[in-house]
């Protein structure tokens, strides 16, 4: 288990160190749906480590989406 959660942590802050950069919609759609479903399947076989990291990656995911709408936003409102 410890090098599940070491593998865990070595993602997670290659997510952080990489947050200022917001992906393509296209890419941060697919992962979401994609980390959802293996966030179910962890669930099915009873591996907690598989699924708070994709609890992660789905989260992120849709944070990034988010980010992409909010910025889309604030751009047509500027060029108004």
């Amino acid at each position: 288990m410890w090098i599940g959660v070491a593998g865990m942590v070595l993602i997670l802050a290659g997510w952080v160190s990489s947050f200022n950069e917001v992906p393509p919609p296209k890419l941060s759609f697919l992962y979401a749906i994609g980390s959802a479903l293996l966030v179910y399947h962890s669930l099915t076989v009873g591996d907690l480590v598989f699924t708070l990291l994709n609890s992660a990656a789905t989260i992120l995911s849709t944070v990034n989406l988010a980010r992409v709408w909010l910025r889309k936003d604030r751009d047509t409102a500027i060029n108004k």
